[in-house]
């Protein structure tokens, strides 16, 4: 498994579709919350219980993701800590940190997005000034967590981006 890490709205899931426009042997997910938040809003959901869903979902995804090597994914458990953390402290975030210790050996690349353009306004997205928050928050855990050898930066145009991450597929 290979995970895109970065926070919302640089460009993880457009990135998602060109691997997938390239490589049709590999499976890529966008992960849960975008299908969460609409559903979360037909049944009335609180902001807590929708951020369970997604962590339950999500812990579930990367537990069985990580077997796979064809897999692109851009969200994992490092989104639901960084995001619950920041979103709902109060909620206790030591199972899936324990989790990710455990397993992050199984995964076979980590790739990070900084932020590089401007805010693009989406309603299932939070918004800028949370965006660089949540970036600081993903370099201060990859810094903490993400072994470096493992760690692989990715910038420019979306075609940059593919022709880097090719490198490692």
């Amino acid at each position: 498994m290979k995970i895109l890490l970065g926070s919302h709205g640089v460009g993880k899931s457009t990135l998602l579709k060109a691997v997938q426009e390239k490589y049709s042997d590999y499976y890529v997910t966008d992960g849960f919350s975008r299908p969460v938040y609409k559903i979360s809003k037909m049944l009335d959901f609180s902001e807590q219980e929708k951020q369970v869903a997604i962590n339950e979902l999500s812990i579930w995804g990367y537990q069985n993701y990580l077997s796979h090597k064809n897999m692109v994914s851009t969200r994992s458990i490092i989104d639901c800590i960084i995001y619950t953390g920041i979103l709902h402290p109060k909620m206790d975030i030591s199972a899936m940190i324990k989790l990710f210790e455990e397993t992050k050996d199984q995964v076979e690349y980590f790739f990070y997005i900084p932020i590089e353009f401007s805010f693009v306004y989406d309603p299932a997205r939070l918004n800028e000034d949370l965006q660089k928050k949540i970036d600081i928050l993903f370099q201060d855990f990859i810094q903490k967590y993400v072994p470096s050898e493992k760690l692989i930066t990715i910038t420019g145009t979306v075609e940059e981006r593919l022709e880097t991450i090719s490198k490692y597929l």
